[in-house]
C-alpha cells in the first residue's frame, strides 16, 4: 500500500512533464545548423525561375521553401526579402543569416540574389543558393563574382543565445519545482519518412 502514493506522484510528474512539452512544441526553437543542414539536403537541386516546389528553385524561392519548413514566412522575392530581420554589419555573419548581391540586371545596389550562410569565420563566409547555371550550391564569398556583388545581410532567426536566457528565466514548472529546472535544447528537425526507409529483407535459399 505504501508504493500506491509514490506511484500517484511518478504519474502525475510524467503528465506535467508533457504538458511542458507541449508547450515548448508550440513555439518551436530553431537552431541555425538545424535550418542549414535542412538546406543541404537540397544541394543539386535544379534551378527553375519562380518555382519553389522542392524540385526546382529560384534564389528566394530557394530561402523561403527552407525557411517556411520552419515555420517562417518569407518575402517571395529576393528584394523584398532584404527587408525582413534585423541588418547584419560586415564581419558579423552568423550561421542561418541571409546574405544579398546585386543581379545582373539592374545596378550595383540593387538586390537580385539571396542565399543563406552556412559558415563564417568573421572574414569570409560560405554561403548556400539556387544558382542560375548550377542549381543549388554552395559558394565562397570571396568568390570574384560574389565579392562584387555583395550587398548586405540580415538576419531572421534569433540567435541562440536568446532562447537560452529566456528559458532559464521563465517561471519554474510544477515538475521542476520538485525536479528541478529542465536543461535547454532545441527542438530537433521532425522527422522525414525518407530517412526511415526500411531495408528489404534477403530470403534465404532452401537448400
Amino acid at each position: 500500500m505504501r508504493l500506491r502514493p509514490i506511484i500517484l506522484l511518478l504519474l502525475a510528474s510524467m503528465a506535467m512533464l508533457d504538458c511542458s512539452a507541449t508547450i515548448v512544441a508550440d513555439n518551436p526553437i530553431v537552431h541555425p545548423d538545424s535550418l542549414v543542414s535542412y538546406a543541404r539536403e537540397y544541394i543539386g537541386t535544379p534551378y527553375g525561375y519562380g518555382q519553389s516546389n522542392g524540385k526546382r528553385f529560384d534564389c528566394s524561392g530557394f530561402t523561403s521553401f527552407v525557411f517556411s519548413h520552419y515555420g517562417y514566412t518569407l518575402a517571395r522575392s529576393s528584394r523584398e526579402q532584404y527587408l525582413e530581420g534585423d541588418s547584419v554589419e560586415r564581419g558579423q555573419w552568423q550561421v542561418g543569416d541571409l546574405v544579398f548581391f546585386a543581379g545582373r540586371n539592374g545596378g550595383p545596389t540593387r538586390v537580385g540574389h539571396v542565399g543563406i550562410v552556412v559558415e563564417s569565420n568573421g572574414e569570409q563566409f560560405d554561403f548556400i543558393h539556387a544558382s542560375t547555371s548550377r542549381g543549388v550550391i554552395v559558394s565562397h564569398s570571396t568568390e570574384r563574382y560574389y565579392a562584387s556583388r555583395y550587398i548586405g545581410a540580415r538576419r531572421v532567426l534569433a540567435p541562440y543565445e536568446t532562447f537560452e536566457a529566456a528559458h532559464n528565466e521563465r517561471p519554474l514548472t510544477a515538475h521542476e519545482k520538485i525536479f528541478g529546472r529542465l536543461e535547454f535544447h532545441p527542438i530537433p528537425d521532425p522527422i522525414r519518412p525518407h530517412e526511415f526507409t526500411p531495408k528489404k529483407i534477403k530470403k534465404r535459399r532452401r537448400r
